[in-house]
């Protein structure tokens, strides 16, 4: 690799990379996982190697929606929505079946 010859736009992920050390998700984000088994939880994404963890986590038992968990990542917990609190989760980045982004301004008061 030639690093004269990077453009703009690879400089700009690798060093992504380099801050987020290749995680998955940026860390400190509030992110939903989807674990396998059937696990799902939200609270503040961490990754370190192959370790990730979710700290002010919640399990949601039910998601209480009609358009999935996308509507729970941007619109937060409906009244229908049933999250039991936790303590800090921890699991293999291969168990993960997907990571939804929330939007924190709406998670902010859920995340705490």
């Amino acid at each position: 690799m030639a690093l004269d010859k990077l453009t703009i736009q690879e400089l700009k992920e690798m060093a992504r990379f380099l801050v987020n050390r290749g995680s998955i998700a940026t860390n400190d984000t509030t992110q939903i996982a989807v674990l396998q088994r059937g696990w799902v939880a939200v609270g503040k994404f961490f990754q370190d190697g192959e370790v990730c963890r979710l700290e002010k986590a919640k399990h949601i038992r039910q998601w209480g929606t009609s358009k999935g968990l996308g509507e729970l990542a941007m619109n937060g917990p409906t009244k229908n929505t049933t999250m039991d609190e936790s303590p800090t989760i921890r699991f293999h980045e291969l168990t993960i079946v997907q990571l939804i982004e929330c939007n924190e301004d709406v998670w902010r008061k859920f995340v705490k």
